[in-house]
């Protein structure tokens, strides 16, 4: 069922519920009309940008007490090159199985493809309770793939290893 939102921007909207347990499983398409706005070269520009996402969730994975959540979402912005952000065409995916033990470990594997240029980046986050107070998350962020032509090719070299400990109280 769709709904207007007001601004010319229209939401469909498909949402299952199942009961007793909160499970959901959803999509989203996002059109966005934008009228007299301003592109990256200051020019006013009439455009239309999208978002189409889709989240499914997995129970008993390999029957277990593992649950796997998948995640997809696609990004466009019809003015491409002229767009302020670099996010023009690019399609989203993550997944993040959550282990349901009494140590709350978390691990969330995602890509991020652009569709116009050569570019991929992949992002792993772990995240662990070690104690009632203490965590520790791991995260690794990698520039898989750069096009000389993106705008986003001087940042290929950014990739992170980061390694937190937290205490909480």
């Amino acid at each position: 069922m769709g709904t207007a939102t007001g601004l010319g921007e229209y939401i469909l909207r498909v949402v299952e519920l199942y009961n007793p347990v909160d499970i959901v499983n959803q999509t989203d398409l996002v059109e966005q009309p934008h009228e007299g706005m301003r592109n990256l070269f200051g020019e006013e520009d009439d455009f239309y940008t999208w978002l189409l996402g889709a989240e499914h969730t997995l129970y008993n994975v390999f029957d277990s007490s593992i649950s796997m959540t998948v995640l997809a979402e696609w990004v466009y912005d019809e003015r491409g090159s002229a767009a302020s952000n670099v996010w023009t065409n690019d399609l989203f995916i993550s997944c993040f199985p959550s282990f349901n033990e009494i140590a709350v470990t978390e691990l969330t594997v995602g890509l991020l493809s652009d569709l116009e240029y050569d570019h991929r980046a992949l992002n792993v986050e772990f995240k662990r309770r070690l104690s009632d107070s203490w965590v520790i998350r791991l995260e690794c962020s990698l520039n898989l793939k750069s096009d000389p032509v993106d705008v986003t090719y001087d940042g290929r070299r950014g990739s992170l290893l980061g390694i937190d400990l937290n205490f909480n109280f």
